[in-house]
C-alpha cells in the first residue's frame, strides 16, 4: 500500500515536471458579442500569455508549429520574463519572429523589474506594448488598449507603473469596438464600468497545479481557490477570457493545467 502510494506521487510529480509544462494545448474560443459590427464577425484573435522564457523545442519549433490556424491579429498579455532568472529575451524574440503582424503586447509582473530593456527588446521584434495606450487598426476596424499591469502595481503601491483605464481610453473612438489587454484578470470590474466589450488577460497559469475536483488551491492573485483561473468570465456586458499561460513561475509544474494557445473568434450575439 505504502509502496503503491509512493510509486504514484513519483509518477504523478514526473508528469507534473516533465510533461504536462511542454504539452501544449490549443483552444478553440467562439465569443459572442452583442451589436459587434459585420466587419468583425468571424475576427480571430491569437493569444499567448505567461512565456516566462521557456522554450518548446529549439528555436519555439513546438511553440510555433501549434499556431497552425489563420488570424488576424496577436496578443500576448505579459510575463516574458521571470523575475528570479537572468535576462534572456531569445525565447521571446524566437516567438515573435514567427508571429504575424501586427503583435500587440502589455506587460506582467515579472517584466517590470527590466521593462525598459524588455520594451525596446519588444519594439525591435516587431511587437507594439500598449502601457495605458490605446492604437487604432484600420484595416481590422477595431482599437486596442493596453493597460499597466494591475497586480504589479497592487505589490508595488510606490511603482510609477500603474494601471490607468480612464487615460488609455482618453483618444479612443467612440462607437469602435474595444478589445483591452490586460497582464491580471483584476482589470475586469474596472473594465466592465468603461463598458468595454472584450478583456484578455493571463496572470492565473490556470492555477498551475490544481487539485482534481478541487481546483487550484492558490493562484498567481494570492487568493486561494480563486474562481478567476481560466476560460470565459462575464460582469455585466463585459467578457474577459483568461488564458492559461505557456510558461511557470515558482514550482516548475503544471497539473491539469497545461500550456495554452488559444484562438478567440468573434461572433455576433
Amino acid at each position: 500500500m505504502l509502496y503503491g502510494f509512493i510509486i504514484g506521487a513519483v509518477m504523478i510529480f514526473a508528469y507534473a515536471r516533465w510533461l504536462e509544462p511542454r504539452r501544449l494545448r490549443v483552444e478553440d474560443v467562439e465569443i459572442a458579442i452583442p451589436g459587434l459590427d459585420s466587419p468583425l464577425v468571424g475576427l480571430t484573435i491569437l493569444h499567448l500569455s505567461d512565456l516566462h522564457q521557456a522554450r518548446f523545442g529549439r528555436e519555439q519549433k513546438g511553440l510555433l508549429a501549434a499556431i497552425r490556424q489563420d488570424y488576424q491579429l496577436a496578443v500576448v498579455t505579459g510575463d516574458f520574463l521571470t523575475d528570479l532568472a537572468s535576462y534572456d529575451f531569445s525565447p521571446t524574440a524566437q516567438l515573435l519572429a514567427g508571429l504575424k503582424p501586427p503583435i500587440f503586447v502589455v506587460l506582467g509582473n515579472h517584466d517590470y523589474p527590466q521593462e525598459e530593456l524588455l520594451e525596446a527588446d519588444l519594439r525591435k521584434a516587431g511587437a507594439i506594448p500598449l502601457r495605458n495606450a490605446c492604437e487604432t487598426v484600420e484595416h481590422l476596424g477595431l482599437q486596442i488598449a493596453g493597460v499597466e499591469d494591475p497586480h504589479w502595481a497592487k505589490l508595488n503601491p510606490l511603482s510609477p507603473y500603474r494601471p490607468d483605464l480612464a487615460d488609455t481610453l482618453a483618444g479612443a473612438k467612440e462607437g469602435m469596438f474595444t478589445l483591452l489587454l490586460s497582464h491580471s484578470p483584476e482589470i475586469h470590474a474596472q473594465a466592465a464600468l468603461a463598458q468595454i466589450p472584450l478583456v484578455l488577460a493571463g496572470h492565473t497559469h490556470g492555477g498551475q497545479v490544481k487539485i482534481p475536483l478541487l481546483g487550484a488551491p492558490i493562484t498567481a492573485s494570492g487568493r486561494f481557490f480563486d474562481s478567476y483561473v481560466q476560460g470565459l468570465y462575464r460582469k455585466e456586458k463585459t467578457l474577459l477570457y483568461i488564458n492559461r499561460g505557456l510558461g511557470t513561475s515558482g514550482l516548475p509544474l503544471r497539473f491539469l493545467s497545461p500550456p495554452e494557445v488559444s484562438f478567440i473568434r468573434l461572433k455576433r450575439a
